[in-house]
């Protein structure tokens, strides 16, 4: 990645060229009655990729009396993308944080911008409130706990606008707007917040109790702005379900999140929505093809000429339909998760999917138009083998002759990338207390994995880092100490294994210090 902008008038410069290729930005004009500057802790590219992000930010801003800028991390000093304006000048500061290993980027974030980290220590008076979201505020929040001021924990829609509407309540009187925010379901006022403002401990929120919406249908979740600046390639996203009806024991949102899909007719009008902005949308979903009408939704994109593309295919629930939708739009790519090599190993993971199966649906792929197939499969599993590695060599094999018996014409192009990453247990799924090989053995099973692979012509092996998997592991699982090594860490700008060196450090003197 370029090294990004540094200099007031660069950052700026830099902002106003990417708006100039956005699709349906807002006139964001302040001032407004509450002002948010959302926060999305990584680049603009990763972060406009985030239905979530998006989808809180349409929330503020079409809030009477609200107004949202986007911030990313990404150039210095931080400037927000709409008008250009410094952190300083909002009321509130609301991250979304999607991954475990961005809590260091908004740790590295307030201190860029001269904002204590910890909620304790800033002024009652001066800096904006610091509100965090996202998935991981429900994996776990323990190692930002300190920070924040509140979280927002579970589903955004009702709470985003109750929050909203006690600071327009309380006229922007921090500390009657703490008072208030405290009562909000899925809202949790932090210790740290309380003692910034005087208030008494017993203000705190329950830990522990998130916000689910009953129905998605009363809302609508689509991509706001449309850019070609980001992993997506310009495409309008549209969220059709949340939560997975698959319980696979390593998926935290299969255990932990409920259920529910939107019905065909809100798809629809969400689809007819976004056609002001392009004719390329994503379809979004833990497990798409398992929406009940997922049929009636790619007829309906057909006969409209939509160009359609899936966050996520389990083979299990493919339609034809799905596939001459995705023929129809002239995708070139198309991935396929086995997630193990082993059929043994996969049904240990809540995938009765056979061998056989996986190179069919490549060879009918293929077949249909598709050139480029991505495999994506995970190391380091419970009970996992020595033969479990070796099988996942086999079945990329079998894939990428069936791929190549299969093409259309005999100059086509395939090619097969193998995505490969680290099993990272999460709380609250029932691999939560599994045992996994140390790192050691997952760098040597990788190792395996990489001769296996680089034998095979057009085959991209893409390597997971097994450092950063297991930082995830530390940060899904670690407590309020951990603040201070993110903060060391980010002070430093320290690589993940110096990390983990400060975190084993910081264990081993409070290991030192219980037993003195």
């Amino acid at each position: 990645m370029p090294e990004p902008p540094s200099g007031r008038r660069l950052v700026a410069n830099h902002w106003r060229r990417l708006l100039a290729g956005e699709i349906g930005t807002p006139k964001v004009a302040p001032p407004a009655g509450c002002q948010v500057a959302l926060v999305y802790p990584n680049t603009y590219a990763v972060g406009m990729s985030s239905l979530g992000y998006q989808m809180v930010y349409r929330w503020i801003n079409e809030h009477p009396g609200a107004l949202a800028e986007r911030f990313f991390c990404e150039g210095r000093p931080a400037l927000s993308v709409e008008n250009q304006r410094p952190l300083e000048q909002f009321d509130l500061a609301a991250f979304s944080i999607a991954y475990e290993l961005d809590y260091r980027n908004v740790v590295r974030f307030l201190l860029e911008n001269h904002v204590p980290v910890r909620a304790a220590e800033r002024d009652p008076n001066a800096e904006p409130l610091v509100v965090a979201g996202g998935i991981c505020a429900l994996v776990n929040r323990l190692p930002i706990y300190d920070l924040a001021d509140m979280f927002v924990i579970g589903d955004g829609e009702a709470t985003v606008a109750r929050l909203l509407g006690a600071w327009a309540e309380s006229g922007g009187d921090r500390v009657r707007f703490i008072r208030a925010a405290a009562a909000i379901e899925g809202v949790e006022v932090t210790e740290g917040a309380c003692r910034r403002f005087g208030l008494a401990d017993s203000l705190q929120s329950a830990i522990g109790t998130p916000h689910f919406v009953p129905s998605l249908d009363s809302s609508d979740a689509l991509s706001m702005i449309v850019t070609p600046y980001t992993e997506l390639g310009a495409r309008c996203l549209i969220e059709i379900a949340r939560g997975c009806p698959y319980r696979c024991p390593f998926c935290f949102t299969g255990n932990c999140l409920p259920y529910r899909v939107r019905r065909f007719e809100v798809v629809r009008e969400m689809l007819d929505k976004g056609r002001q902005l392009t004719k390329r949308f994503g379809l979004i979903a833990p497990a798409v093809g398992s929406h009940p009408d997922i049929d009636r939704i790619c007829e309906w994109c057909l006969h409209q000429g939509l160009e359609i593309s899936f966050s996520s295919l389990r083979l299990e629930d493919v339609r034809p339909s799905m596939m001459a939708l995705l023929a129809a739009g002239g995708q070139q790519s198309l991935t396929i998760a086995p997630e193990a090599g082993s059929e043994r190993l996969r049904r240990q993971m809540g995938k009765s999917l056979a061998d056989e199966r996986v190179v069919a649906f490549a060879a009918e792929a293929v077949s249909g138009g598709l050139s480029d197939l991505k495999m994506y499969f995970m190391v380091g599993l419970p009970d996992e083998r020595e033969e479990d590695i070796e099988a996942i060599g086999r079945l990329v094999e079998a894939v990428r002759r069936a791929a190549i018996g299969s093409k259309p014409r005999p100059q086509s192009r395939v090619s097969v990338a193998v995505n490969v990453s680290v099993f990272v247990p999460k709380p609250g799924t029932p691999f939560a207390a599994a045992a996994t090989p140390p790192p050691a053995e997952i760098k040597s099973r990788l190792r395996r994995l990489s001769r296996l692979l680089g034998r095979m012509p057009g085959v991209e092996f893409r390597r997971p880092s097994v450092a950063e998997a297991e930082v995830q592991r530390v940060l899904a699982w670690g407590d309020r100490r951990l603040l201070d090594v993110l903060i060391e860490s980010a002070r430093g700008d320290a690589s993940w294994r110096a990390f983990l060196a400060l975190a084993r450090a910081g264990e081993r003197n409070n290991t030192a210090r219980g037993n003195a």
